[in-house]
């Protein structure tokens, strides 16, 4: 996730074990959706596909090892230090959101996924960052989109909705909007994709999910976002993390371990019309 600007940063690049949280998300999100790819994507022949925000690859390695077909396979985020030495197979290259895509890309992708990317838009206008990620697409081919949505009412218990109050907060800081997440489909449809299709998933943490390990695994991920996003908003310092921080941190925890919590996630796909 990057914040706007001539000298874009990670938004959570000072959160100590950043790709260990973002691999213990992807655990999570991919049990509870029950695949890699929602669009009707045909990976029956050879593709072009693009992972934008991909980290370390993570997403894109698993579904090249998920396929028997040869695929190209590009990945794009704008800190370079996640970056694998060994990524074979997989092209990874620094691209921000928010910035024009190389002009030989457009149009050039059959497939185009992003997942929990947009928050790096910053002041940029979302519907601005789709409308480049759209540009990429070949006619035919697909775009897929999941993002968070903590704005409806929430069937967590009081310490999991300040941690929501929390997230608003800091995406409306980010720029980007605290409900984002509710517009992805409309700006598909403005962009003129057909066969727009949206899905909702309440995804469990902590003891209503389970299966214990990737319990653990959300658990892990949900509290290490929170220290990260305590940070940017208060400073991350000891004394910020200190206090009212930790109160917050143990009541989640005990309420993950209690209760349990639901995350909603909203994914959107649609397809770039074959114009005769």
């Amino acid at each position: 996730m990057g914040t706007p600007g001539a000298q874009e940063q990670y938004v959570l690049e000072g959160n100590e074990g950043e790709l260990q949280r973002l691999a213990d998300q992807h655990a999570v999100l991919k049990a509870s959706m029950g695949t890699l790819v929602l669009a009707p994507v045909d990976f029956s022949s050879h593709l072009r596909i693009l992972d934008s925000g991909t980290a370390d690859g993570l997403w894109l390695r698993e579904l090249q090892e998920s396929l028997d077909t040869s695929h190209t396979y590009v990945g794009t985020d704008i800190n370079a230090a996640f970056f694998p030495k060994d990524h074979p197979g997989v092209s990874l290259q620094v691209q921000s959101i928010t910035q024009d895509w190389p002009r030989e890309w457009a149009s050039s992708f059959d497939y185009v996924h992003q997942r929990l990317t947009l928050v790096g838009a910053g002041q940029t206008p979302v519907k601005d960052c789709v409308a480049k990620l759209v540009n990429l697409i070949k006619p035919g081919g697909w775009i897929e989109l999941i993002e968070a949505d903590f704005t409806c009412e929430s069937p967590n218990g009081p310490a999991m909705q300040k941690y929501e109050t929390l997230m608003k907060t800091f995406f409306d800081t980010i720029g980007v909007g605290s409900d984002f997440g509710k517009s992805l489909k409309g700006y598909l449809e403005d962009e003129g994709l057909e066969d727009v299709q949206e899905r909702a998933f309440s995804i469990p943490y902590g003891t209503v999910c389970h299966d214990a390990t990737l319990a653990e695994k959300g658990s892990s991920h949900l509290l290490s976002a929170l220290k990260g996003v305590w940070a940017f908003l208060h400073g991350n310092t000891s004394k910020s993390l200190d206090g009212e921080f930790r109160a917050l941190r143990d009541e989640v925890e005990r309420e993950l371990e209690d209760r349990g919590v639901h995350v909603k996630m909203v994914a959107v796909w649609a397809r770039q019309p074959v114009r005769s």
